[in-house]
């Protein structure tokens, strides 16, 4: 018999179909795809809302994508970039291996690195609630040299680029920061300059370098201060041998994703062919379950009686549009 696996809770435009994890489980297990309110075996949730806690679902996974720690009083089982040590409940699997550039590093297929380019890009389109030290140093760096931003964020470029990656070849260097310094959030932004053939300079995860050979970019990390590291910089702009050395390296060597979907699939088995729930119907951790339930019910409730007038005008306009379609046609 079929095991029932529905999503809820995940960014907008998120197709459980054809994204991410399903088609390769699908591959691997006996399972089809229902909707959440369908009481699935399994249920994966996010970050990005609150339905999982009113969902009934035989077992509960988190998958996040985002620099928060999973909570384990309300899922079973956690997929997240955190080193957690918490036996078989937690997959440290980085969203980045589900992104084009991190498969073009692993089929050996990245861009070819050559010194006679543009200096340096910069693509950010989203900076809220990003570390303000992403900007400074952007400001820091583009006094020696230009720095040419192609995201929304800052673009001095007559607009967005329409292909992020033809855009990181055409430079040298890449700002590959990270929007926060959080232990394991290592994202895709680095993997997209090392696909590109540009050499990153990197700012984030202080262990980074579990994920990137650390022969293969410039770590902010390893410099005393930002003066220090531009100077390096500028140093490695005009010494096309020592430009060369960071980009001869296997940028991915050591990597323990480059097997990715065999770590899932394990990672699954006591979930799809097992069906070991691990969440705890007694104790505390069942109070805080039940305290974030009732939380969101008098979040909902509050909202409704705030925003009750709005409502109600909205549902009259709807009323009179209605009316006037209907008379229109």
């Amino acid at each position: 018999m079929s095991t029932t696996i529905a999503f809820c809770d995940f960014w907008e435009g998120f197709d459980p179909e054809n994204t991410y994890f399903f088609p390769v489980l699908r591959k691997h297990f006996d399972v089809r795809l229902v909707a959440s309110t369908e009481r699935p075996d399994v249920l994966f949730y996010s970050y990005f809302g609150r339905t999982h806690l009113f969902t009934e679902a035989g077992i509960k996974v988190y998958f996040t994508g985002e620099n928060d720690v999973p909570n384990f009083n309300q899922c079973d089982y956690a997929i997240s970039f955190h080193h957690l040590d918490f036996g078989m409940r937690h997959l440290r699997l980085p969203l980045y291996v589900f992104y084009p550039a991190f498969n073009l590093l692993r089929t050996n297929k990245r861009s070819a690195a050559t010194a006679d380019r543009e200096f340096c890009s910069f693509v950010v389109s989203n900076n809220f609630h990003a570390n303000p030290f992403r900007t400074e140093f952007f400001h820091k760096l583009s006094e020696y040299k230009r720095v040419n931003s192609g995201g929304r964020y800052l673009n001095n470029i007559g607009g967005p680029v329409a292909d992020k990656h033809k855009f990181l070849e055409q430079h040298k260097f890449n700002i590959a920061f990270e929007n926060s310094s959080v232990d394991g959030y290592t994202t895709e932004k680095i993997f997209d300059a090392l696909a590109a053939g540009t050499l990153p300079i990197y700012w984030g995860n202080p262990r980074v370098n579990i994920d990137v050979n650390p022969k293969s970019f410039i770590n902010i990390a390893n410099f005393k201060s930002v003066s220090e590291a531009i100077e390096h910089i500028i140093k490695v702009d005009n010494d096309n041998e020592l430009y060369n050395s960071y980009m001869q390296p296997n940028p991915i060597e050591g990597n323990q994703y480059t097997e990715w979907e065999n770590e899932l699939v394990n990672f699954m088995r006591p979930v799809i062919g097992d069906k070991i729930q691990q969440r705890s119907a007694y104790g505390i951790s069942l109070l805080d379950y039940q305290y974030a339930v009732l939380r969101e019910r008098l979040y909902n409730i509050q909202f409704v009686r705030n925003n009750i007038d709005k409502m109600e005008q909205l549902a009259e306009l709807k009323t009179k549009l209605s009316k006037l379609l209907k008379w229109h046609h």
